[in-house]
């Protein structure tokens, strides 16, 4: 059976993760609405701000799959845990990445619809990164559970 704090933290991660890419669904409707902007944009550029959004929602689904994840073994619980807080610390760096975009651009007014996409990836990824950690630390040998034939629909990594 799951814990109620592991769920907690893989909700932080799924809804992090869904912030992130509303925040790229604000901006492909921030810039498809400016003016002039399918006479400016190359190609690439269009291919770029489409595919945003759906970076955002297939990583949302994905790590709703990876963190039901369970361990067998203490090597594979310090394995999980290291990654989960490595992960962890790479988004606080984007954290971080956006935090300085939206205060190092004084053209910008900060309350204004037009950064409305940096401040959702901004929450976002600060969510991620507090899920991650949760993640991390719930994670121990499920020793009991490895030798039943049920696990809750939880893969185990063997």
């Amino acid at each position: 059976m799951e814990s109620v704090a592991r769920k907690r933290a893989r909700t932080f991660v799924v809804v992090g993760f869904a912030l992130i890419a509303v925040g790229s669904i604000f901006n492909v409707i921030r810039v498809v609405t400016s003016a002039d902007y399918f006479s400016l944009a190359s190609g690439l550029t269009l291919f770029q701000l489409v595919l945003s959004p759906f970076v955002g929602l297939v990583s949302a689904w994905s790590w709703w799959w990876l963190s039901k994840i369970r361990v067998d073994t203490g090597e594979q619980t310090s394995f999980v845990r290291r990654g989960f807080y490595g992960l962890a610390l790479q988004n606080v760096l984007s954290t971080a990445m956006v935090l300085a975009l939206l205060f190092q651009l004084p053209a910008f007014n900060r309350d204004s619809w037009n950064v409305a996409p940096f401040w959702a990836q901004f929450w976002g990824s600060l969510a991620v990164s507090i899920g991650f950690v949760l993640l991390g630390r719930e994670f121990a040998i499920d020793a009991e559970d490895s030798n039943d034939a049920d696990h809750d629909g939880e893969a185990v990594v063997a």
